[in-house]
């Protein structure tokens, strides 16, 4: 969570190291303290005793003016000739055998490494052994024990006496009564232990320690309670944890002098140049573990870590921290401000800050109103014992460390905070690889990991893991991200992330130190990310980031695989079996509250959307989006492609094999040869289907179909089916559809009639659309769906073709009547139900009612009630509504009567009548469709068995076979027999063509072949 690591990690890491300091200034004293002999076992005899000082030690074993003030000096028995202490003291007098009581002590203790450890007491009870080399063995220090230790270098520096009270020590203890016993290197005391110094005050009841000289180390440490350790950093310190110190150069100590001393509590004035120290022996490796029974407590101002136990270990070198101990120094970097992120997934930048590091300048601090970690004291305290031990065998905690620490309590009790970060959590264990810099934080249970930031939510799992130096954070178990998005979100909803195996989390790194600046988190196992409404599912999730001017964590790239699932909480969804891909920019808008913008997305294996009654397949599906001014996401392109298939509202549907859509305006391109799109009962198909929704158009380029199926249900519905091969577009608005390139239309109701129509391009005009339709409701693809004919006009653009229209009627499923209609162009009329030819043309009338009865009965293309043979040159209207017709220019009428079969033969200028009775349907007359009438005018011929008139106008009854002729005003019709050779003249005639009776009006003289 929000810089967790350093800030609240840190604090446990740097409490853990201050802890283990107290410690090594134990050691340092035990070590110091120690006159360099040999354990009880070694050989009886003393070595030889130095020379005797003034006030020094007789050979009767009893010291020499005793009660007198004096000064003993002790050499090195492994040198000689270096002086390795020395005790200067008030008062001294024998209490016992071998034991004195020494007042006001005062000891000094050279190391080799130049440092000095200055002790002193109001009183001492020593047991000082041997026949010459008397060294106090052990004894009693007791009020106002001070010890004083002084680096190598405040040595080094001196030109004249060691003045302690002068001098600033690098470390003092002060303690009431201390117990030591060089035989056994021990040191203890059961009262209240304190210890201070530039970066450490340290506090602890009941203190025992023991050394080996021979393994140099120690063996064993203990405080019994009530331990305070406060560790306040150096000033400028770039890492608390990485700090080192360097070895100090060895100085020499002061050499053996003949004299009191020169001062209260000081040190002899060193003399001639000591005997170089040999070179020094490879360091000795120690492993050391602290345990530090609780309740543990580890605290800065605002900060605080509780505990039952810790545990640390760590690797000496030459009794010292490894160099590198605590991971490589690295300097500061900046802290970067949370950002909140996409609705779906806001919580992944606030684990950039689970390995954020303060800033480096006070000027940002102040800046940002926060104050740099470690530069308040830690403070760690504990109830219990503390105790450390040596280890044979580097730890399996020590595997890849140095140093390690670990803080364990009980389920549920271990739990850190900080309050200037708002931020807490808990967990039953927290491990800390020091030299690595990782933290783990661990529970038994499955949610017994959680920290919270309140800002930002919270993670809850049973182990974390994160690299403080390389920038990885991983839970390698379930967990779940909680409660993200603060105020971005409605109240009634809360955004959160799950997963079931593991989850991994890389940040930026900078200087060795991970900045908090996310750039990649990923999840695996049944992930579920939600804002309490959107959701997103899948096998595994991986969101990328980088820095932008709006935030140091933007999303840029979201990846979703293994049966991915997206829901808007709006009815809405998108699944993929394979892959859902979505890209991101920074916001297009400067007031936006959100960070950044979805601008594309793939998805990959079959893909369904789904929103209501919509949905879209496909196996790849491609969509550039945006954000709209309501702050929703929405869909600007679409990019479909194999085996796409579409549903809608009105049951709308559609497949191709690619789909290029431009949502806001509504256009949609299907490409494929098994391309369409309809609704309900239309469909369309071709090999590239346009479609505008806005200007609500279709058109196809290139061979299409269009086609409609009534459902079985239906009653008085036709079938319709058109094909082209050139193009076709529909205007909904405007009504006007137009196909061109050999088109063929049908419409066909079952069992009753069919119409077809062929030519090389129809032009229809429909009602146009209505104004609720206009503005956006219904579809544009059910062209025709109850709209009303207003026109058609069907033309051939190639030589030596005609347009052919074809209509035929069905009465228990035989063919009862044919018309069929050919002609350059054909135009219909669909509010006068008019059918116009404007050039020469064809009509072709078939009835074939009574098919079963007359001549040719049982034959294919049998007569019943007769046939009709129509030409022009000029042109034809043909009234539906009246069954009515009127053809112009050159007319030719071949007519094979309904009762003998006969064939009439009529030619004229122009001719006129009708199909049926006006009574017909009054009547229940079925024959409805077949030549009924005829008015011939202009040339008028006509011929029928064997028999000829010429006449200027002439009436045809077709249902009776009677012919009326007539002659114009002063003109006269001619009639010739062909059988008899005979011609008459008259001013009319009626012709019975049934019976062969002609009745003549004044007719003239009868003309006969000569």
């Amino acid at each position: 969570m929000a810089r967790l690591s350093t800030q609240t990690l840190g604090l446990a890491a740097a409490g853990g190291v201050a802890i283990a300091l107290g410690a090594i200034v134990l050691f340092f004293i035990v070590q110091g303290a120690g006159p360099g002999s040999p354990s009880r076992d070694r050989d009886d005899e003393d070595p030889p005793a130095p020379a005797l000082v003034p006030g020094g030690l007789r050979g009767d074993d009893a010291p020499a003016a005793a009660g007198r003030a004096g000064v003993l000096q002790f050499m090195d028995r492994d040198d000689p000739e270096r002086l390795q202490s020395e005790l200067v003291y008030d008062t001294i007098e024998p209490t016992g055998v071998q034991r004195y009581a020494v007042g006001q002590p005062r000891a000094w203790i050279y190391q080799r490494d130049g440092s000095a450890v200055h002790v002193r007491a109001d009183r001492g009870d020593f047991v000082m052994v041997g026949q010459q080399d008397r060294r106090p063995e052990a004894g009693v220090l007791a009020g106002g024990v001070l010890i004083r230790a002084y680096d190598p270098e405040t040595i080094r520096e001196l030109t004249g006496t060691i003045d302690p009270d002068t001098l600033a020590p690098a470390l003092t203890a002060r303690v009431d009564r201390l117990e030591f016993d060089f035989t056994v290197n021990e040191i203890a005391t059961d009262d209240r232990l304190e210890i201070t110094s530039a970066e450490l005050d340290f506090a602890g009841t009941g203190v025992r320690a023991l050394y080996s000289e021979t393994r140099e180390r120690i063996e064993r440490l203990e405080i019994q309670r009530d331990g305070r350790l406060v560790y306040t950093p150096p000033t400028g310190a770039g890492d608390a944890l990485a700090s080192e110190s360097p070895a100090p150069t060895p100085a020499p100590a002061p050499d053996r002098v003949a004299g009191g001393p020169s001062g209260e509590g000081a040190a002899p004035r060193p003399g001639e140049p000591a005997t170089p120290f040999p070179a020094p022996s490879v360091p000795r490796e120690q492993f050391y573990s602290v345990d530090v029974a609780g309740p543990v407590r580890i605290e800065q101002p605002g900060r605080r870590i509780d505990a039952d136990r810790l545990e640390l270990w760590a690797r000496l070198v030459g009794n010292r921290l490894a160099p590198g101990a605590f991971g490589e120094r690295a300097a500061r970097v900046p802290t970067p401000s949370f950002t909140p992120q996409l609705p779906v997934l806001p919580m992944l930048s606030a684990l950039a800050h689970a390995t954020a590091q303060p800033v480096s300048t006070q000027d940002a601090i102040a800046e940002r109103g926060e104050s740099a970690d470690f530069t308040h004291p830690i403070t760690a305290t504990w109830s219990g014992p503390l105790v450390l031990r040596p280890l044979g065998d580097r730890p399996r905690q020590l595997t890849n460390d140095d140093a390690a620490m670990r803080m364990t309590a009980a389920p549920g009790t271990l739990r850190f905070s900080d309050d200037e970060l708002r931020v807490e959590g808990v967990c039953d264990e927290l491990r800390y690889a020091a030299t690595r810099r990782e933290l783990v934080l661990i529970s038994a249970v499955a949610e017994g990991v959680d920290v919270r930031a309140q800002e930002a939510g919270r993670i809850v799992t049973s182990r974390l893991e994160a690299g403080l130096s390389t920038g990885l954070a991983r839970v390698p178990v379930a967990g779940e991200l909680r409660g993200l998005g603060g105020t971005r979100l409605p109240e009634d909803a809360e955004a959160a992330i799950s997963w079931r195996e593991h989850a991994d989390f890389t940040f930026d790194t900078e200087n060795g130190n991970a900045t908090g600046v996310l750039r990649e988190a990923m999840f695996n196992g049944d992930v579920r990310a939600t804002d309490g409404r959107a959701e997103i599912r899948g096998g595994f999730l991986r969101a990328q980031f980088e820095s932008s001017e709006r935030s140091d964590t933007a999303l840029r790239r979201l990846v979703v695989r293994e049966n991915a699932v997206a829901t808007d909480g709006r009815g809405g969804s998108l699944r993929a079996r394979e892959l859902v891909d979505v890209a991101f920019d920074d916001p297009r808008s400067p007031d936006t509250r959100e960070p950044f913008d979805p601008t594309n997305l793939l998805a990959r294996g079959e893909v369904r959307v789904e929103r209501g009654e919509q949905s879209l397949d496909a196996d790849l599906l491609e969509a550039q989006l945006f954000r709209d001014d309501t702050g929703s996401v929405e869909i600007d392109q679409v990019f479909a492609q194999g085996d796409v298939r579409i549903t809608g509202d009105d049951g709308v549907r559609g497949a191709a094999e690619r789909l290029i859509a431009r949502v806001p305006v509504q256009q949609a391109e299907l490409i494929g040869d098994d391309a369409f799109v309809g609704v309900r009962d239309t469909r369309i198909e071709g090999g590239a289907i346009q479609l505008d929704g806005l200007a609500r158009t279709v058109e196809i380029i290139g061979a299409g179909r269009f086609l409609r199926t009534p459902p079985e249900t239906s009653e008085g519905a036709q079938e319709i089916e058109a094909t082209w091969l050139g193009r076709m577009f529909f205007d909904d608005l405007a009504g006007l559809l137009e196909a061109s390139g050999d088109v063929e239309a049908r419409a066909e109701l079952a069992g009753v009639s069919r119409d077809t129509i062929a030519a090389d391009r129809v032009r229809v005009l429909l009602t146009p659309a209505e104004a609720d339709r206009a503005s956006g409701e219904g579809s544009a693809f059910d062209a025709g769906e109850g709209r009303g004919l207003r026109s058609f006009v069907a033309t051939s653009e190639t030589p030596g073709e005609r347009v052919r229209v074809e209509s035929r009627g069905y009465d228990a499923g035989r063919v009862r009547r044919i018309l069929y209609l050919e002609g350059e162009q054909v135009e219909g009329d669909g509010v006068l139900d008019t059918l116009d030819v404007p050039g020469p043309g064809r009509l072709f009338i078939r009835d074939l009612q009574d098919a079963d009865s007359g001549p040719g009965a049982g034959a294919s293309g049998g007569i019943a009630r007769g046939d009709a043979l129509f030409d022009w040159d000029g042109g034809m209207t043909f009234d539906r509504g009246a069954d009515t017709f009127d053809l112009r220019r050159r007319v030719r009428l071949t007519h094979r009567r309904a009762g003998d079969g006969e064939i009439t033969d009529l030619e004229c200028e122009r001719l006129t009548g009708r199909l049926r009775d006006d009574d017909a349907e009054a009547t229940g007359d079925d024959s409805a469709g077949r030549l009924r009438e005829a008015i011939a005018t202009g040339a008028v011929y006509l011929r029928s068995g064997g028999r000829e008139v010429v006449a200027d106008e002439l009436f045809y009854d077709a249902d009776t076979g009677n012919a009326r002729a007539a002659a114009a005003t002063g003109n006269r019709l001619t009639m010739f027999d062909g059988s008899a050779g005979t011609a008459v003249t008259a001013e009319g005639l009626t012709w019975d063509l049934t019976t062969g009776r002609i009745d003549l009006r004044r007719p003239g003289p009868i003309t006969t072949p000569r």
